[in-house]
């Protein structure tokens, strides 16, 4: 593939990565009322794109045994995902909408991943991933604020259904973990040009936005993720460098830390409803507590095989915020044993590669991130970027290290 295809495809599996949130960036920036199958359009073109180009893969020969086997998994369990509909009641066309929309992205977003893992995208997908962090953060950071500033909750009265704060404040938790990967890892690995170094300040001051329009956006889930991210990539970066530098990198590290709780004091943040939400009840919201108490009572109906995939929708008239007791209550302890092993295993795989290269790096952190999200707030065969990922993880790729890249 020439350069100009390494760059157009770099391009579009960001797009298909930053999926939602684009399209939830330009609704609120254009002032545009959601309305039944929106989402379904733009998971149309998404997946128009993705099978031309899986059609051209398969007629050049780039497919192997383990990519149609992990298409036949997913085949399956989408099939299942159908079957079941024809148990309960008819759905609604805003079931089959959402279905559509999301549930079968993880095809597209499966092939994407497999593509991705075939050749070396390292370079282009960090030189191209800063814009991407700039547009949603802007614009979504943009609609957090304003609606925080005047003591209110993105979304929280069903204005804009589909985005609201709980969605939005992941979003930037999410941005919030690439720039802070930028800053920390990514933009030092690239030429230090004036250019380059203009990218890195900006990935550095959009690191702080990120945290505060995530606290004052009032999604818990993705305030414990910041956190966690914060954790996790302060001690990778002092394990990195030599034991001399470790001072300075933790000094930084603290003076960052003080530099936003300053600014997140002097903006009002902590006075803000959506950090009163974050904090209050952090560990326990009855809404929730009693979806999963219901989960746990449907899944002791059929404990082995489960109820069907998609079934939680209709036991519980939602599902449960919970992956583990969607699982449970849709795929009993068989279903909820393979589907959590293979994701162990994506974690494991994807951890030990992103020592390797910054591609696998940055879809470390992407594949943290939609991990905690199916935790607290999202379903699971909905979160396309789990299935990206599984896609990168079981495709035969190479196991070097990207020239240049440092340990």
């Amino acid at each position: 593939m020439k350069s100009s295809g390494y760059i157009l495809f770099s391009l579009f599996a960001l797009f298909v990565i930053f999926s939602d949130e684009l399209f939830y960036s330009f609704i609120s920036a254009g002032d545009i009322s959601l309305h039944s199958g929106m989402k379904a359009q733009e998971a149309i073109v998404i997946a128009i794109v993705s099978y031309f180009l899986l059609i051209y893969d398969f007629i050049t020969s780039k497919f192997t045994r383990n990519n149609w086997l992990q298409f036949l998994a997913l085949i399956i369990i989408l099939g299942l995902y159908y079957l079941t509909s024809f148990f309960y009641t008819s759905p609604s066309s805003d079931y089959w909408s959402q279905l559509l929309a999301y549930g079968a992205l993880s095809i597209p977003s499966c092939y994407i991943g497999m593509r991705l893992s075939r050749e070396y995208y390292d370079d282009s997908i960090i030189k191209l991933l800063p814009y991407f962090i700039i547009v949603v953060s802007v614009i979504i950071g943009r609609a957090i604020l304003t609606k925080s500033i005047g003591g209110e909750l993105l979304g929280r009265d069903g204005e804009n259904i589909g985005f609201n704060y709980q969605n939005a404040s992941y979003y930037m938790a999410f941005c919030y973990s690439y720039c802070l990967s930028y800053v920390l890892f990514w933009g030092r690995s690239h030429s230090q040009s004036f250019f380059n170094r203009f990218i890195y300040f900006v990935m550095l001051a959009l690191m702080f936005f990120c945290a505060i329009c995530c606290i004052s956006g009032g999604g818990r889930g993705a305030f414990v993720y910041m956190i966690a991210i914060s954790v996790y990539l302060a001690f990778r970066a002092l394990h990195r460098v030599k034991f001399v530098n470790r001072l300075w990198t933790g000094l930084l590290i603290i003076l960052s830390a003080i530099i936003l709780f300053i600014l997140a004091n002097n903006l009002g943040v902590f006075g803000s409803e959506g950090f009163l939400r974050v904090t209050e009840n952090l560990t326990y919201d009855p809404i929730r507590n009693e979806l999963r108490h219901r989960a746990i009572s449907a899944f002791q109906e059929s404990p082995i095989f489960g109820n069907g995939l998609g079934s939680i929708w209709w036991k519980l008239g939602f599902y449960s915020h919970n992956i583990v007791t969607d699982l449970l209550v849709e795929s009993g302890i068989i279903g909820t044993l393979v589907i959590c092993s293979i994701l162990i295993k994506c974690l494991i795989k994807i951890l030990r590669d992103s020592k390797q290269n910054n591609l696998s790096f940055f879809l470390f952190v992407l594949f943290l991130g939609a991990l905690t999200e199916v935790s607290f707030s999202g379903y699971w065969l909905s979160t396309s970027k789990l299935f990206l990922v599984y896609g990168y993880v079981y495709s035969k790729r190479r196991s070097s290290l990207q020239p240049g890249y440092r340990r």
